[in-house]
């Protein structure tokens, strides 16, 4: 056996493990690229349920701020209410002053009267 021989059968050997070499990185590749891609469409799936999440808050954040400027407004009107009742007492207490002051001066007068 001469050596370009064995050169040849080692060359061979070699091309052949090279191929089944390639072979199986290729199927590496390709289990790694279905496994980047679940990866990948889990992320955009989870991105999206965040974007629902995010909407949704914001909606609720405005229905926050929408009820708070009616709370703001009912309490205003009432306050304006109840400032309103207070003014209407005061007068009413003035009122029952001045009649009062007048009913005992008529009173006196009236005993005045009687005692003369």
């Amino acid at each position: 056996m001469s050596i370009q021989n064995i050169m040849n059968a080692c060359f061979a050997i070699c091309i052949t493990l090279l191929i089944y070499q390639n072979t199986q990185l290729k199927d590496e590749i390709e289990t790694v690229k279905g496994f980047s891609q679940l990866d990948v469409d889990k992320t955009f799936d989870r991105l999206d349920e965040l974007d629902e999440l995010k909407a949704r808050v914001e909606i609720t954040i405005e229905d926050i701020y929408k009820n708070l400027n009616q709370i703001g407004s009912t309490y205003n009107e009432r306050q304006d209410a109840v400032n309103e009742a207070y003014e209407a007492q005061n007068e009413l207490v003035k009122m029952l002053n001045e009649n009062q002051k007048l009913l005992i001066d008529n009173v006196q007068r009236i005993e005045k009267y009687l005692s003369e």
